[in-house]
């Protein structure tokens, strides 16, 4: 193991995570990326990457959903963990269309 990997491992890996802000996914000035700038910025990744232009953000959420379904994820559950509010959104996910 690597002595500064080392060094930073915690017994508890909440200690090595940053304080500064509760959003993971912010850009260059530490402020919470918008939904639409997300995509936007995912979208420049995957051109850069060389993946077609089909592999954008939306497709990866629809494809993870799809997966915990299949593994038996409750219409609830898969709700909870995409952010649906409505039960309209929910069941579609969960049939997967």
């Amino acid at each position: 193991m690597h002595w500064d990997f080392a060094e930073s491992v915690t017994d508890d890996p909440c200690d090595a995570m940053p304080k500064g802000h509760l959003t993971y996914v912010v850009n260059a000035w530490g402020k919470p990326r918008s939904i639409e700038g997300l995509g936007v910025v995912f979208a420049e990744w995957t051109t850069e990457a060389g993946l077609p232009d089909r592999c954008r953000l939306h497709g990866l959420k629809k494809g993870g959903m799809r997966r915990l379904a299949e593994a038996g994820n409750t219409t609830h559950e898969l709700m909870a963990i995409s952010g649906h509010q409505h039960l309209v959104r929910g069941p579609a996910l969960h049939s997967g269309c």
